[in-house]
């Protein structure tokens, strides 16, 4: 079969997988709030926090001004840069091309997350079924629909376009197709604001796998580069819109973000959880902290990885884990984890050898922490 296509149509041949999954993931939605019935389907539920910025770039493109002339809680002067050059124009540019279909916003959001969501479940199949039975390839797709964080799968969020965009990234650069990796890459590292890790993520793989082979080093560079080079062509256009030299970073710079210890934010989160008002304030700082335990036993998987002789996806693995966890979990203790969450899904192409019963207990805990963080979305705890 043409590799080029093999994810895709395999994924579609068996169709009952793909929907077992998303119509799993919508029942985690309807189950955890009840009180609404079918109306928590309705647009409107899965617009917050970020998702306005988003409409907002769709509009009108990118703005930045000075925070103290437009909110009271910054003393005149401040340097701080407010408005919407903070977040990557993947999603808005997909919602400006529905706009000149007569589709607002609001209502194309939903229409493209619900058209990506079964495309990337059919990309986590091409990943968990080879070698698997039916019982547990059924178990890593319940697992997929339930990730921690899985609430961003359906809200306004580009979180389904960049974890499909970055999945066809990483299949590609483990298969050797550096061509394909590129244009994969290219675009999802404007869909999400770590999508840039994506270049430093193949580094490690690269050098593995060409060591000594200096042209083919070179040749294969050409997937990260094309990353680098579509983050720093958004941050051009941010420049030439707003007239701010790195108006992406200069917005984020506000929310306290630097390289610290990633122990001292955990000392932070933890400490944090415990003044909170109540468990429900408490328990998102508390999902960072049992994540980051379920992270540092990830990269103890990983090492066996290595020592199974599966040494591409023990590097890999490893790499992953510290730029889509560790790494940000060292700059801030205000970043949103449950979105970082969700985000690192794809992590599970390098567990698909789990034992049976590590899948169940994952699942289980997924599917507990799944219907809180859902209620606590609504709440409007989770940002």
């Amino acid at each position: 079969m043409n590799s080029k296509v093999s994810w895709l149509k395999s994924g579609w041949e068996a169709p009952d997988f793909v929907l077992f999954a998303f119509v799993l993931s919508k029942a985690v939605i309807l189950f955890s709030f009840p009180e609404y019935g079918w109306d928590v389907f309705q647009p409107v539920f899965w617009a917050r926090w970020d998702s306005g910025l988003y409409f907002s770039i769709a509009e009108k493109g990118y703005e930045a001004f000075p925070c103290w002339t437009q909110f009271k809680d910054y003393p005149p002067g401040s340097p701080d840069l407010c408005g919407n050059c903070g977040w990557m124009p993947g999603f808005p540019l997909l919602l400006r091309a529905l706009m000149y279909l007569g589709i607002p916003p609001l209502e194309g959001s939903m229409w493209i997350v619900n058209l990506l969501l079964p495309l990337w479940f059919a990309r986590i199949y091409t990943w968990v079924a080879p070698g698997n039975s039916r019982i547990r390839t059924l178990l890593f797709m319940a697992l997929a629909a339930t990730w921690p964080g899985s609430v961003y799968l359906h809200a306004a969020f580009p979180i389904v376009l960049y974890l499909l965009l970055s999945a066809g990234y990483i299949d590609n650069l483990l298969r050797g197709n550096y061509a394909r990796a590129a244009a994969w890459g290219s675009f999802a590292a404007i869909a999400y604001s770590t999508g840039f890790f994506l270049a430093l993520l193949a580094g490690p793989l690269l050098l593995l796998q060409h060591w000594g082979e200096w042209k083919k080093l070179l040749q294969s560079l050409v997937a990260p580069f094309a990353v680098l080079a579509s983050f720093g062509t958004f941050l051009l256009v941010q420049w030439k819109m707003t007239g701010i030299p790195f108006a992406f970073f200069v917005t984020q710079s506000k929310y306290g973000h630097g390289i610290n210890s990633p122990l001292k934010m955990l000392g932070i989160l933890w400490e944090r959880a415990q003044k909170a008002m109540n468990f429900d304030h408490a328990f998102p700082d508390y999902f960072a902290v049992g994540m980051t335990l379920l992270v540092l036993a990830a990269l103890v998987y990983s090492v066996l990885l290595w020592r199974w002789k599966r040494k591409e996806e023990a590097i890999f693995s490893v790499s992953f884990l510290l730029l889509f966890w560790l790494v940000p979990m060292s700059m801030s203790p205000y970043l949103a984890f449950h979105r970082q969450a969700i985000a690192g899904a794809n992590w599970m192409r390098m567990g698909t050898g789990l034992k049976t019963w590590t899948l169940v207990a994952l699942l289980c805990l997924s599917l507990a922490v799944a219907v809180y963080l859902n209620r606590l979305f609504m709440m409007n705890l989770l940002i």
